[in-house]
């Protein structure tokens, strides 16, 4: 059996597996054709990529998936040149982006934001908190401070008990369903003191309603506003505790 076949283009005899399944030119003369003719003729191979792209997605998928993993810096480089070349573009595709994944972008800039206060995070995911609530008897359809419903509660991330400008971790042990009403008052009394120093008492800054005044709970008896309060003061007191060890 004949294990080699001669190129019709270079007149050379290779191996059978130099060659594509179909044609007589082997893979190097068939490369370099290729590459004259998408030089020759740019918008014929724009289209011929594109209509090949579309009817092979998992093959492109697979495709640019290989050439990231063995090109990284040259990917990272080629996307901050296009960022900086078009930044409303960038702008446009950041928010779709943002649109159709909500919660992957609540996960993404809650862990950003814990990377870049230095604070601990458990990496855990929006579907994560809520099994965690639901394993402490909490509704996270309900704000824990205030007792009103939490709008878009499905993709909610909750609310740092001890903030993260704070030193709060960012765990699902820290966290608690909130509502946009609670969280507005929480950030302008942040915002409103001297200064953000992780020694200084939550509650010199800014005290959760349900620890102002137990009318503003509607449909919560004194023993769940207690054990709420209990459960608010825990997390409080266990951070206290673990700043002193480290000062110590």
């Amino acid at each position: 059996m004949n294990n080699e076949k001669t190129c019709a283009k270079c007149g050379a005899a290779k191996p059978l597996d130099e060659f594509l399944a179909k044609g007589n030119q082997c893979k190097t003369c068939k490369a370099e054709y290729n590459r004259k003719w998408r030089k020759a003729n740019p918008e014929k191979a724009a289209e011929h990529n594109r209509k090949w792209r579309e009817a092979n997605p998992e093959k492109e998928a697979e495709r640019v998936r290989k050439w990231y993993q063995a090109n990284r810096e040259k990917a990272a480089e080629n996307n901050r040149r296009w960022r900086e070349a078009n930044p409303e573009k960038k702008a446009e595709h950041a928010r779709k982006w943002r649109e159709a994944n909500p919660e992957k972008a609540a996960e993404y800039s809650r862990r950003r934001r814990a990377r870049k206060a230095g604070v601990e995070s458990d990496g855990h995911t929006t579907a994560d908190q809520h099994d965690y609530w639901r394993s402490k008897g909490i509704d996270p359809e309900t704000c824990y401070y205030c007792n009103r419903p939490v709008e878009n509660w499905e993709t909610s991330e909750g609310d740092h008990v001890i903030p993260i400008v704070k030193g709060g971790p960012d765990t699902v042990e820290n966290i608690v369903p909130c509502c946009p009403k609670v969280r507005g008052s929480k950030v302008r009394g942040l915002g409103n003191c001297q200064s953000s120093k992780k020694d200084k008492l939550l509650f010199t800054e800014w005290t959760p309603p349900i620890f102002r005044d137990e009318a503003t709970l509607d449909g919560v008896n004194l023993a769940e506003a207690d054990r709420r309060k209990a459960y608010l003061l825990d997390i409080m007191n266990r951070f206290q505790e673990t700043e002193t060890r480290k000062k110590g």
